[in-house]
């Protein structure tokens, strides 16, 4: 099935892709009113998959992925922090060694 549109895009609908590439007895399913079968996908989305319990299940994954996002972030800051400090205690250093030098 493959989106299409009717009286200039005025309606959509599904249409049975066969028919549309081979020839209009290919396919004898009639074509599908867009409204109709979102609403009835959305409706068994609505009652049968996403129930409380598995919703809960799902924000539940949800934070956890989150906090060790987080925690993995914070981690990589400090390693961050530390290596530029690392960096300024050489440049720091570099600068000391070069103009303590009596011919600088």
């Amino acid at each position: 099935m493959t989106l299409a549109t009717g009286k200039g895009g005025k309606y959509n609908y599904y249409k049975c892709t066969q028919r549309i590439n081979i020839s209009k007895d290919a396919c004898l399913r009639r074509n599908l009113s867009m409204e109709k079968l979102d609403g009835l996908v959305l409706n068994v989305l609505a009652n049968e998959v996403f129930t409380p319990i598995r919703v809960q299940s799902i924000i539940k994954e949800c934070q956890k992925g989150l906090r060790k996002s987080v925690k993995g972030e914070k981690e990589q800051i400090k390693k961050l922090r530390r290596n530029q400090e690392e960096c300024s205690r050489a440049i720091n250093n570099s600068h000391k060694v070069h103009w303590s030098r009596p011919d600088s």
